[in-house]
């Protein structure tokens, strides 16, 4: 039995997959970058109106010659104007928070892609390289000597043992640990 491998279809699945991840977070993540300019742009012009604002506050109640009126209705439009920038501001900080939550589902989907698309292909390996060592094997073994033992010696590394060793000397000694004759005594033989 060989390990589970996904077919060709299955990972050109995955992979475009992975790739339609990974470019809805790159798109999410632009619009996280232009909504933020976007805040820091409405941030200084709403800055402005404040300032603009406070400014006609102070000329409203020094109130100069005759003009209190018109210095009240100024400082009151500037007042709406930087409510109305602040409410901007708002707006656009909620869109970017929106939108940085979707970048960051985005990531994760991308992520998720990712992980499963690398252990198709690492489970696609495995399958390949597996039923490639099977297949060597495979004609490795036909073509391997069997031994007359029944076993199979691919290596070719077992040699018959000489008929006329006997079984005092299994492990062809030449009697080296006593009683074979020859010229060495073995002090230790009994």
């Amino acid at each position: 039995p060989h390990p589970p491998s996904p077919s060709k279809k299955e990972l050109e699945s995955l992979k475009s997959e992975t790739q339609r991840a990974e470019k809805s977070f790159q798109t999410s993540l632009s619009l996280v970058r232009s909504i933020s300019t976007e805040v820091s742009n409405l941030e200084s012009v709403a800055k402005k109106a404040e300032m603009d604002m406070k400014t006609l506050e102070t000329k409203k109640k020094k109130g100069s010659f005759g003009g209190k009126k018109k210095a009240k209705k100024e400082y009151e439009k500037a007042v709406e104007i930087a409510n109305g920038e602040q409410r901007k501001v708002s707006d656009a900080r909620e869109q970017l928070a929106a939108a940085e939550r979707e970048s960051d589902k985005a990531k994760k989907q991308m992520e998720e892609c990712r992980h499963k698309f690398e252990q198709a292909e690492l489970e696609a390996a495995t399958a390949a390289s597996y039923l490639s060592v099977q297949q060597s094997n495979n004609s490795s073994m036909t073509s391997a000597q069997t031994s007359d033992k029944g076993y199979s010696d691919p290596f070719g590394m077992g040699q018959p043992v000489p008929s006329n060793s006997s079984s005092a000397d299994p492990y062809g000694m030449g009697g080296v640990m006593g009683g074979g004759g020859g010229d060495y005594a073995n002090p230790f033989a009994m």
